[in-house]
């Protein structure tokens, strides 16, 4: 008996996903440093909405670190802001809560996941703030109180 070969994903380098983002947002700023992918870019996410600045922390193997700052940002002291990581309200930054882990791995295109989610949940957040109900779903995961995440300081 035969046995299956599947066949085996590919895992997209920095390199990869570095030109697949300047492809996709071609206004946006890309680099890599120090085996870190960095991307810069404003995001409308309908054509009513306020515009954002959002910031990518990619490394390899490890969890998208998305960011949005600003003057738009409204009620960050609320504490039912929802589907956040980390807030640093003195420099007006959130760190947004797009997925859960299994939802993206190496296999995948930033630029085709990420950066669309970070527009979808810009979206929900602006109907937070106008009915006080998040609208995207999803499950926010409880963090360790004692935990501070370094990627958003």
């Amino acid at each position: 008996m035969a046995s299956k070969k599947y066949p085996r994903l590919k895992t997209y380098r920095l390199i990869d996903q570095l030109l697949a983002l300047r492809i996709a947002y071609p206004k946006a700023q890309c680099k890599i440093s120090k085996g870190v992918l960095y991307w810069n870019g404003v995001i409308t996410p309908s054509p009513l909405s306020q515009t954002y600045e959002v910031n990518m922390k990619y490394k390899l193997m490890r969890r998208p670190c998305v960011t949005v700052r600003g003057e738009n940002l409204k009620r960050i002291d609320d504490p039912n802001f929802p589907h956040k990581y980390n807030i640093n309200k003195e420099k007006k930054l959130v760190e947004m809560c797009l997925y859960l882990s299994p939802d993206f791995t190496s296999q995948m295109l930033l630029a085709d996941t990420v950066i669309p989610w970070a527009v979808e949940w810009l979206y929900h957040y602006e109907i937070w703030l106008a009915t006080g109900e998040w609208c995207g779903g999803g499950k926010h995961p409880q963090l360790n109180k004692g935990v501070k995440n370094k990627a958003a300081s």
